[in-house]
Parts: structure tokens; C-alpha cells; sequence
């Protein structure tokens, strides 16, 4: 094995760890077991969920530049992963709320005592920030340079709409 795949190895663990661990998914998963059945404010259920959920994805994002040797738009995909990773908690809780567990392939109705978007929020104000920020992502996405784009624009234009 070559020094640099070796430093790349250990980066991608490196990433893994920080978003997975005490910094990121734990900490998420543990404010979020804490907190449950004590309503919080829209700003700390933001910070339960890019931790808990939202890094993650960010840092398989990330990963993929480190991967292909692109870490000089790793950051920008990391952030971009954070917004992806929020898009996708609010449109969970709103899918739990609009379709059955068949539709959604999942239980569903189950989120009455967590603090998820539409509890606090409500239905309504759920969509319309889940709309607000596919359409930044959307943006976003048309701003990388045109391979990105392309790679990305298939995998993830599913997923940024799939509230709607």
C-alpha cells in the first residue's frame, strides 16, 4: 500500500469518527433520548438533528472528495451535506405525519412525544422550510463546477424533492 492511500485511510476515518462519534451522531442521539418529551425550540431541534443526522451525510459527502482527491471542494460538499442532512430530517418528520407505514416503508404517526420539525412547527411550517431549502439546495447544486453537477444531480434532485 502507498503512503498516500494509507493518508487518505486515514482521513476518511478520521471524518467518520468526528461526525459518527461524540462530536456529531452520539451527541445528536443523546440530546435526543434527553429531550424527549420536553418540547425544545426550533433552533436546538436544528442542532439535535445536524448532529444526529445531518454530519453524517455531510461526511459521506466529504469522503467522496478525499476519496477522488478533490479536497478542495470537500468543505463545500460537507456544507452542502449539513443543508442536505437537515432537508432530509424535516422531510421525515412530514413524511411521518402524510403517509401511511406502507408508503412510506416505515413506521409512521410515531413522532407525537420527540421534538421533530412538524411537532414544533407544525405541518405547515414544515413544508414551507423543507421547500425553502430544497430550493437552496437546488441552487446550490447548479453552482458546482458541470461533473459535479452531473454525478450529483441525478442521485440527489430524488431526494431534495421527495416531500413534495
Amino acid at each position: 500500500m502507498h503512503l498516500s492511500q494509507m493518508l487518505t485511510r486515514v482521513k476518511l476515518i478520521r471524518e467518520l469518527a468526528s461526525n459518527g462519534g461524540l462530536n456529531g451522531m452520539v451527541l445528536g442521539q443523546a440530546i435526543d433520548c434527553y429531550f424527549e418529551n420536553k418540547p425544545l425550540k426550533v433552533e436546538d431541534i436544528k442542532i439535535l438533528h445536524t448532529n444526529k443526522t445531518a454530519k453524517l451525510i455531510a461526511a459521506s459527502m466529504k469522503m467522496g472528495a478525499i476519496i477522488v482527491g478533490r479536497e478542495d471542494i470537500a468543505m463545500k460538499l460537507y456544507d452542502f451535506g449539513i443543508k442536505l442532512g437537515l432537508l432530509f430530517q424535516i422531510q421525515d418528520d412530514i413524511l411521518d405525519v402524510t403517509q401511511s407505514s406502507e408508503e412510506a416503508g416505515k413506521l409512521t404517526n410515531n413522532d407525537e412525544d420527540k421534538n421533530s420539525f412538524v411537532t414544533i412547527l407544525g405541518l405547515h411550517e414544515s413544508l414551507k422550510q423543507a421547500n425553502e431549502l430544497a430550493d437552496e439546495l437546488s441552487s446550490e447544486l447548479l453552482s458546482f463546477d458541470e461533473n459535479l453537477q452531473s454525478e450529483l444531480s441525478s442521485l440527489l434532485t430524488k431526494y431534495i424533492n421527495r416531500h413534495k
